[in-house]
């Protein structure tokens, strides 16, 4: 085997894409273990930091579209993770439910644990083959 890194490897964009994949699938194991998707996931978070706003700005926030927000909002409405409330115009706002406001406060330190690598003076080198190695071993902040 050559100790001559690969092409892609020297590459920043490409180490970032790897980065990126590592840290996304990472994420996706945590929120799975709370019963979210990313998405899901997402929409709480905003909810989070701004209650009752309406589905149409958490879908422009987000980059979501129109016709995929009903079906999230809905399917969170049915776990009890979000309500509705009154609003002045047609559109009614929404806000985390005091199960929406538990599970965020569980996600939040899955989130902080998930980013620490990051943040971190010198993060590990994401390259050709040392992204799996890297989640898998603990460095992802895994407790």
């Amino acid at each position: 085997m050559s100790s001559t890194p690969h092409q892609l490897e020297t590459l920043l964009g490409y180490q970032l894409r790897r980065a990126s994949s590592v840290l996304m699938s990472d994420l996706a194991e945590r929120l799975a273990e709370l019963g979210l998707r990313t998405t899901e996931a997402s929409i709480l978070v905003v909810l989070e930091a701004e209650p009752l706003i309406t589905q149409s700005e958490i879908g422009r926030r987000l980059a979501i579209q129109r016709a995929n927000m009903a079906p999230l909002i809905a399917g969170l409405t049915a776990r009890d993770l979000i309500e509705r409330t009154a609003g002045p115009g047609p559109a009614r706002p929404l806000k985390l439910s005091k199960k929406g406001l538990a599970l965020a406060a569980e996600r939040a330190g899955g989130w902080t644990n998930m980013t620490r690598p990051i943040s971190a003076p010198s993060p590990p080198r994401i390259g050709l083959g040392c992204a799996q190695s890297w989640s898998h071993s603990g460095a992802a902040g895994k407790s």
